[in-house]
């Protein structure tokens, strides 16, 4: 399908699906086609998916004349005025510019794009500050609440990360295991205390979630 912008430039553009309006707009050098698994995924689960490509681009005219980023978010306008776009979410970022919560974030709606019988976490808040941490786990925990929600398998170095969806706990020391079984059994101030080989104290973090810091001379 095509559009004619409002200074003349013929722009080719798909839309697939029926529901509420995602628009995916694609980087210089890119086409509308970059998106094919993203359409595929959106549309048959109840969204209506835009893509077009830009000037200059792809199936679209080209314009010698174009010599500003303003004119392409003018095109982008006159996508917006398609009479069944209707408050569209826009979606484009590109994933080099985005933060580590955020790929991490991106990486795990990869994975579900694939509809997995199992989806391995292999220390995701990794690199992540406090509130980007509890934003990938709050994350984490939606997708366990999903109907039928793939199996989840993480791996962490600190007990607090794991969340109450997880209710088997593997404890692997020098590279063997130490202890598997509940996680009430296995998170539990005595197991940990000789998993660590120390004395620790346990807090309660949030229901269902438990954090383990050294105990000092001082506190024992």
């Amino acid at each position: 399908m095509n559009l004619t912008t409002d200074d003349g430039v013929r722009l080719n553009y798909q839309q697939t699906g029926r529901g509420p309006s995602l628009i995916f707009l694609h980087g210089f050098g890119g086409y509308q086609q970059v998106w094919a698994r993203q359409v595929d995924y959106f549309s048959s689960r109840g969204y209506q998916v835009t893509t077009y490509d830009q000037r200059n681009h792809g199936a679209s005219q080209f314009d010698p004349n174009l010599t500003s980023i303003h004119r392409l978010s003018q095109d982008l306008k006159n996508v917006l005025s398609l009479p069944n776009i209707q408050e569209p979410v826009l979606i484009g970022r590109s994933y080099g510019v985005l933060s580590q919560g955020e790929r991490q974030a991106v990486m795990i709606a990869r994975a579900l794009m694939a509809n997995p019988e199992l989806l391995v976490l292999d220390e995701p808040c990794n690199g992540l500050d406090l509130f980007a941490r509890e934003k990938l786990l709050n994350r984490v925990a939606k997708v366990a609440a999903m109907p039928n929600p793939p199996s989840l398998l993480m791996v962490s170095h600190y007990p607090e990360e794991i969340l109450p969806c997880f209710n088997k706990v593997l404890l692997l020391r020098h590279g063997e295991v130490f202890a598997k079984g509940d996680r009430d059994e296995i998170l539990s101030e005595a197991t940990l205390r000789e998993f660590y080989g120390t004395p620790i104290k346990m807090f309660t973090v949030s229901p269902g979630r438990v954090a383990v810091y050294p105990q000092t001379e001082n506190e024992g």
